[in-house]
């Protein structure tokens, strides 16, 4: 599946968007539509498209992690979401791999996450650290 990684455009795909997210998650879409809205911010979700068509989401969430009492700049990374369609394909993994890439480019050293499966973060680089 020929696939792009792109910054959000919520009036293009915000309902595509949050409709992804409620199908993977057990959600419903204006709950979905309310998270990305007042809790994650646009400027914060990414997407993955199929020409024009919205196949994967993905929320960058830019924190900090204390080391030495020095807080050192942390993107950590959720909502990984793929329409049911799109599905075994390398969606999943093109967000994440985007992602990250965006964040390298941007100087920050370190991504954490909460996984709900570990196969695909594996898959990209990363490995459980604590419980």
């Amino acid at each position: 599946m020929n696939s792009t990684y792109s910054k959000f455009d919520a009036a293009a795909d915000l309902y595509e968007s949050a409709r992804i997210m409620s199908l993977s998650f057990g959600s419903e879409i204006e709950g979905s539509q309310q998270w990305i809205t007042n809790k994650v911010g646009h400027d914060n979700m990414r997407v993955i498209r199929t020409g024009s068509t919205v196949v994967g989401t993905g929320v960058r969430v830019p924190m900090g992690h204390y080391f030495g009492g020095n807080s050192v700049p942390v993107v950590g990374i959720a909502g990984i979401a793929v329409a049911p369609h799109a599905r075994g394909h390398g969606v999943a993994r093109s967000m994440m791999l985007g992602l990250l890439n965006e964040i390298r480019d941007e100087g920050v050293a370190l991504s954490s996450l909460y996984p709900a499966t570990t196969y695909l973060y594996r898959r990209v680089g990363f490995e459980q650290a604590g419980q």
